[in-house]
Protein backbone atom coordinates (compact mmCIF):
# COMPACT_ATOMS: atom_id res chain seq x y z
CA UNK A 1 0.00 0.00 0.00
CA UNK A 2 1.55 3.62 -1.14
CA UNK A 3 2.18 6.02 1.80
CA UNK A 4 1.16 9.62 1.76
CA UNK A 5 3.64 12.13 1.99
CA UNK A 6 2.01 15.71 2.56
CA UNK A 7 4.36 19.21 1.62
CA UNK A 8 3.97 21.88 4.10
CA UNK A 9 2.29 23.99 0.90
CA UNK A 10 -0.23 20.99 1.91
CA UNK A 11 -0.84 21.43 5.34
CA UNK A 12 -1.23 25.13 5.15
CA UNK A 13 -4.05 25.16 2.38
CA UNK A 14 -5.98 22.35 4.48
CA UNK A 15 -6.20 24.70 7.81
CA UNK A 16 -6.92 27.69 5.32
CA UNK A 17 -9.77 25.68 4.10
CA UNK A 18 -10.56 24.34 7.40
CA UNK A 19 -10.28 27.87 8.18
CA UNK A 20 -12.50 29.46 6.11
CA UNK A 21 -15.01 26.79 6.03
CA UNK A 22 -15.02 27.17 9.62
CA UNK A 23 -16.17 30.84 9.39
CA UNK A 24 -18.46 30.37 6.56
CA UNK A 25 -20.34 27.69 7.38
CA UNK A 26 -19.71 26.98 10.71
CA UNK A 27 -18.29 23.76 13.02
CA UNK A 28 -20.22 20.89 10.96
CA UNK A 29 -19.47 21.61 7.46
CA UNK A 30 -15.47 22.21 8.74
CA UNK A 31 -15.90 18.99 10.60
CA UNK A 32 -17.26 16.88 7.58
CA UNK A 33 -14.94 19.30 5.44
CA UNK A 34 -12.03 17.40 7.39
CA UNK A 35 -13.26 13.72 7.12
CA UNK A 36 -13.71 14.45 3.61
CA UNK A 37 -10.07 14.81 2.81
CA UNK A 38 -9.11 12.02 5.47
CA UNK A 39 -11.57 9.39 3.60
CA UNK A 40 -9.80 10.96 0.14
CA UNK A 41 -6.70 10.49 1.06
CA UNK A 42 -6.95 6.98 2.80
CA UNK A 43 -8.97 5.79 0.08
CA UNK A 44 -6.12 7.31 -2.43
CA UNK A 45 -3.55 5.08 -0.44
CA UNK A 46 -5.76 2.19 -0.73
CA UNK A 47 -6.01 2.44 -4.88
CA UNK A 48 -9.73 2.93 -4.69
CA UNK A 49 -9.58 5.95 -6.83
CA UNK A 50 -8.34 6.23 -10.21
CA UNK A 51 -5.68 8.66 -11.08
CA UNK A 52 -7.51 11.63 -13.10
CA UNK A 53 -5.60 14.50 -14.57
CA UNK A 54 -6.70 17.19 -16.76
CA UNK A 55 -4.10 18.83 -18.51
CA UNK A 56 -6.28 21.47 -20.15
CA UNK A 57 -7.18 23.31 -16.88
CA UNK A 58 -5.05 22.28 -14.08
CA UNK A 59 -1.10 19.91 -15.24
CA UNK A 60 0.32 17.64 -17.16
CA UNK A 61 2.21 16.43 -13.61
CA UNK A 62 -0.20 16.43 -10.98
CA UNK A 63 -3.23 14.43 -10.59
CA UNK A 64 -6.28 15.53 -8.48
CA UNK A 65 -9.16 14.09 -6.58
CA UNK A 66 -12.09 16.38 -5.85
CA UNK A 67 -14.22 16.52 -2.88
CA UNK A 68 -18.22 17.35 -2.36
CA UNK A 69 -17.19 20.59 -0.98
CA UNK A 70 -15.98 22.13 -4.19
CA UNK A 71 -12.30 21.50 -3.19
CA UNK A 72 -9.32 19.83 -5.02
CA UNK A 73 -6.37 18.04 -3.86
CA UNK A 74 -3.58 17.47 -5.97
CA UNK A 75 -1.03 14.73 -5.73
CA UNK A 76 2.03 13.46 -7.46
CA UNK A 77 2.27 9.38 -7.48
CA UNK A 78 6.10 8.35 -7.43
CA UNK A 79 6.87 4.79 -6.60
CA UNK A 80 5.28 3.23 -3.24
CA UNK A 81 4.45 7.11 -2.14
CA UNK A 82 1.34 9.73 -2.98
CA UNK A 83 2.95 13.33 -2.23
CA UNK A 84 0.36 15.70 -1.28
CA UNK A 85 1.07 18.88 -3.10
CA UNK A 86 -1.90 21.35 -2.22
CA UNK A 87 -5.38 21.82 -1.87
CA UNK A 88 -7.79 24.46 -3.02
CA UNK A 89 -11.16 25.81 -4.23
CA UNK A 90 -12.07 24.26 -6.80
CA UNK A 91 -12.85 27.41 -9.42
CA UNK A 92 -9.16 28.62 -8.66
CA UNK A 93 -6.88 29.38 -12.02
CA UNK A 94 -5.34 25.69 -10.90
CA UNK A 95 -2.80 26.29 -14.59
CA UNK A 96 -0.89 29.05 -13.30
CA UNK A 97 -0.85 28.13 -9.96
CA UNK A 98 0.60 24.61 -10.55
CA UNK A 99 3.12 26.22 -12.79
CA UNK A 100 4.58 28.49 -9.97
CA UNK A 101 4.41 25.12 -7.73
CA UNK A 102 6.58 22.89 -9.87
CA UNK A 103 10.02 23.80 -8.27
CA UNK A 104 8.69 23.92 -4.48
CA UNK A 105 6.95 20.17 -5.12
CA UNK A 106 10.29 19.52 -6.61
CA UNK A 107 12.00 20.49 -3.38
CA UNK A 108 9.59 18.65 -1.24
CA UNK A 109 9.87 15.58 -2.90
CA UNK A 110 13.28 15.37 -2.90
CA UNK A 111 13.71 15.94 1.26
CA UNK A 112 10.64 13.38 1.67
CA UNK A 113 12.81 11.15 -0.47
CA UNK A 114 16.13 11.74 1.47
CA UNK A 115 13.93 11.43 4.73
CA UNK A 116 12.03 8.02 4.12
CA UNK A 117 16.00 6.91 3.07
CA UNK A 118 17.09 7.90 5.96
CA UNK A 119 14.54 6.22 8.41
CA UNK A 120 13.10 6.95 11.48
CA UNK A 121 15.74 8.91 14.14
Amino acid sequence: MPKIAKTQQYGNDLKRIYRFTLRRFGPTVALETKHQVEEAEQRLADGLLPDKADPDYHSDRFSFISICNSQKLFYERSGDTIYMVTAGYDRRNWKEHLKALESYADQQIARARKRSKEGPA
